[in-house]
Order: structure tokens, then sequence, then C-alpha cells
């Protein structure tokens, strides 16, 4: 019935992630996991909006109301204030 080959999900995060991580245009992905474009776009978004939905229940702060010691000790920000 669908004529389109099946990507497996681990495989969709790696494209996306490998798309984030390394600033990969979609037609170097294509070449690297030997999809069309339009096969690594669509799987892109896909794992995208998955990680996207998981991010409230996976990424939660330590502890709102402290400041990493990197970020408040660093000169850059001292140059602002």
């Amino acid at each position: 019935q669908n004529y389109r080959k099946r990507v497996q999900t681990e495989e969709a995060i790696d494209m996306a992630l490998h798309c984030v991580g390394h600033d990969e245009r979609h037609r170097n992905l294509a070449e690297r996991f030997q999809h069309s474009t339009e096969t690594i776009h669509r799987n892109i978004m896909k794992a995208l909006q998955a990680i996207v939905r998981l991010a409230p229940i996976v990424i939660r702060p330590m502890n709102e109301t402290t400041v990493l010691p990197k970020i408040y000790n660093s000169n850059k920000l001292r140059s602002m204030v």
C-alpha cells in the first residue's frame, strides 16, 4: 500500500540531530543516509516535533532561582551591566 521506504525512528532522530548539531544541508544528509531530500525533510520534521513534545518532560532546570557559576562569573555578562 505505502510505496515509500520506511525510516526507523532511530534513523530519523539521527538525521535530525545530525542536521542540527552539524548544520548539515538536506542534500548532504540525503547522500549520507541514502534517502531522497524529501524523505530527509519529512523525517527530520517528524523527529523534531517529537523532541519538542518531549522537551517539557525531559528537560528540566535544576533550580530555577540559581544562576550557574559559569554564567554568573562570565566577563561577557559583566560588561553588559
